[in-house]
């Protein structure tokens, strides 16, 4: 299991020219492969005159990393391996790069395409916002009302984060820590409220920090 990745969120689009061949390169984050097949569609629907739709995509999901790329019939290893390649350069996971390419009449070559398909998926690449997901360790509180200031404030305090509050007859917590830091976040509020808090469990999710 991954401690943390790399991942993009944001939809990025970009691309270049190369002896008046077009690559539009888009970039998608995604969860899982059936995710990655609707755009890899949503691509080909939207430039559907255009004869090759090239891609790579990583997904790691529940443990199992899943990679695959396509040349969409360019020569072999000319297209969707070196977008592949790239985005292991960067270990980036959870993210499409799809290419597509409008032929300008002029042959570039498997040297020329394998340039042109990196430098195309590059732009989105270089253009992208990376956000860090690190495993982590999420307690679940109850408090009252009047006890939320002070888990907020003891938050800040460790640079933990509060993921989702629900305010109900009393409030519903969430609170993101480092794995080594359960146990004594843990007693820390314990102490903090002198017992009168309810913790109704813990799980584990990769968090965005």
């Amino acid at each position: 299991m991954l401690d943390k990745y790399i991942t993009v969120f944001s939809e990025v689009e970009g691309g270049i020219i190369e002896k008046k061949s077009r690559f539009i390169a888009n970039l998608f984050h995604v969860e899982d492969e059936k995710e990655a097949k609707e755009k890899i569609n949503e691509i080909k629907k939207k430039h559907y005159d255009a004869k090759h739709h090239v891609y790579a995509y990583r997904i790691y999901n529940d443990n199992n990393l899943l990679e695959k790329y396509s040349d969409d019939g360019e020569p072999a290893q000319t297209a969707g391996k070196p977008i592949m390649d790239l985005l292991k350069k960067k270990d980036i996971y959870n993210v499409l790069i799809v290419v597509t390419r409008y032929f300008g009449g002029i042959l570039l070559g498997t040297g020329g395409l394998t340039r042109a398909y990196t430098q195309a998926a590059n732009v989105c690449v270089e253009n992208s916002n990376v956000s860090n997901m690190v495993y982590s360790t999420i307690i679940h509180l109850c408090i009252s009302y009047e006890q939320l200031d002070s888990i907020k404030h003891y938050c800040n305090s460790i640079d933990a984060i509060i993921i989702d509050i629900q305010y109900l007859d009393n409030i519903l917590l969430q609170v993101c820590v480092d794995n080594s830091q359960y146990d004594k976040v843990k007693q820390d509020i314990n102490n903090m409220l002198a017992g009168k808090v309810d913790f109704r469990g813990v799980s584990n999710k990769y968090v965005k920090k």
